[in-house]
């Protein structure tokens, strides 16, 4: 019972109030993890490590790991702070996202941990994290993780010939307070401009919570339309997202497939709705011939030919039907041609054989 609850939790993309993730990302995972809950645990009913803690405090944080394998498991070890990647997802393991510049208080600076560890196969081992508050105090919350990764396991080989190599990863999300003094998340919107994502075009606006509190549950309705006579170039909608406390992310809006981005001036128009507030945003931004030519250049959804060259094109087809069917004549009658002298010489053949 209680590894079935490590594999539930370990898939959970969140867990408990503050939205505190506990992830992996293979499913059946061989890897398991067990904290072990301080005196400082304000509630040891959730999945992770949510602390009372005080400037300079100093204390360990111990855990279990498991390993379901047949062989030993090498596992990486890291402590990071929270943050927000641009699907509106919190994130608590290591990645190439910035710190954010309202961050007061980085827990991944907090907390020390082994680089490796090795658990022996179908077995248990127990491991120290080390955690000293920073001693300049912070509002509201401080949110982290510790990070567990393996290496990939040598894989089998499968019919259609691509070998599988697993790689489990589970992230123990890790929560301090030092007060009981609630804070008010808030958005702001930074910079919005074009951008290639996975080679398509896109709108990506900034957006920025500079306080120490989650945003959750969110939706929001996008709209981006040019400035001049207000004509709508695309709109949608999301739900569900996330923000960690003193994060960014970059709000994307993408353009339809085929759709080719103009030069000129434009306005973002965004509304966001959480359970912690209400947000609308405007802006404009401009977008460059040279940096609309090279966005659509890159947009693999568009058609790069140009008029002539589709003129071309076409001539090109139509000349070689012309000629297929020219070709298909001439052999037509050059065929007919070739029976009308079999059958003359077949005629004059028979008629010498009568007179004889």
């Amino acid at each position: 019972m209680k590894r079935k609850l490590q594999i539930a939790l370990a898939t959970a993309l969140t867990f408990g109030m503050s939205q505190v993730a506990t992830t992996a990302f293979a499913d059946n995972s061989a890897l398991g993890v067990d904290p072990i809950f301080p005196a400082s645990q304000i509630d040891t009913k959730t999945g992770y490590y949510d602390l009372k803690v005080e400037p300079g405090q100093e204390q360990n944080l111990e855990m279990t790991l498991m390993n379901d394998g047949d062989k030993p498991m090498l596992v990486h070890m890291s402590a990071n702070p929270a943050s927000t990647n641009d699907n509106g997802v919190i994130e608590y393991g290591k990645n190439k996202i910035k710190v954010d510049e309202s961050m007061t208080a980085n827990v991944g600076s907090m907390i020390t941990v082994p680089k490796s560890v090795t658990i022996p196969a179908h077995g248990t081992i127990k491991v120290s994290a080390k955690l000293l508050v920073q001693s300049q105090r912070f509002n509201g919350i401080a949110v982290g993780g510790i990070s567990f990764v393996t290496d990939p396991e040598a894989g089998k080989t499968q019919n259609s010939g691509v070998q599988i190599r697993n790689r489990y990863a589970y992230d123990m999300g890790v929560v301090l307070h030092e007060s009981d003094d609630a804070v008010t998340p808030n958005l702001r919107m930074h910079q919005v401009q074009p951008a290639t994502v996975n080679y398509h075009t896109a709108i990506l606006a900034r957006l920025q919570n500079d306080q120490p509190a989650f945003i959750t549950d969110m939706k929001s309705h996008a709209v981006v339309y040019t400035a001049k006579d207000h004509k709508q170039v695309l709109s949608g909608d999301k739900k569900n997202q996330k923000v960690a406390p003193n994060s960014h992310f970059d709000y994307t809006m993408m353009m339809a497939d085929g759709q080719k981005l103009q030069p000129g001036k434009y306005v973002a128009d965004i509304d966001l709705t959480a359970k912690q507030g209400h947000w609308h945003f405007k802006q404009t931004f401009v977008v460059a011939a040279d940096q609309a030519r090279a966005m659509n250049q890159r947009n693999v959804t568009i058609s790069h030919w140009a008029c002539w060259q589709i003129a071309l094109m076409i001539l090109a087809v139509i000349l070689l039907i012309l000629l297929i069917i020219f070709l298909v004549r001439r052999d037509r009658k050059r065929t007919a041609e070739l029976r009308r002298l079999q059958m003359s010489v077949s005629e004059v053949t028979n008629n010498e054989g009568n007179q004889n």
